[in-house]
């Protein structure tokens, strides 16, 4: 029961980013700090619920580390962290976003 609520809260929390895009929009609008855009966040809370989502069938092993990354792709949209957070964390950032892009999601 609970997974299929976060997986319900993400699902909306997805389609409420999307809400202000037009199906003519074709420009993504970047979050604040230019590393990830409204898409990315939108693709990384479909992927998360779609994880949560498959979790819960037996023969699905979870992986604690792609649905941290996409948790780190929504924050980094919503609330970006401070540029010295850690060394290298832009970096780290922008290679999952490729990541996410490169995956077709």
């Amino acid at each position: 029961m609970l997974f299929r609520a976060m997986e319900d809260m993400l699902r909306r929390y997805a389609q409420r980013l999307g809400a202000g895009q037009s199906s003519s929009d074709t420009e993504d609008a970047p979050g604040p700090s230019g590393v990830v855009s409204r898409n990315d966040a939108i693709a990384a809370a479909y992927q998360l619920a779609g994880y949560i989502a498959a979790t819960t069938a037996p023969q699905v092993l979870p992986d604690p580390g792609a649905a941290a990354a996409m948790l780190m792709i929504m924050m980094e949209y919503m609330a970006p962290q401070p540029a010295d957070l850690a060394p290298g964390f832009k970096d780290t950032m922008q290679a999952m976003v490729k990541a996410l892009r490169e995956s077709g999601a």
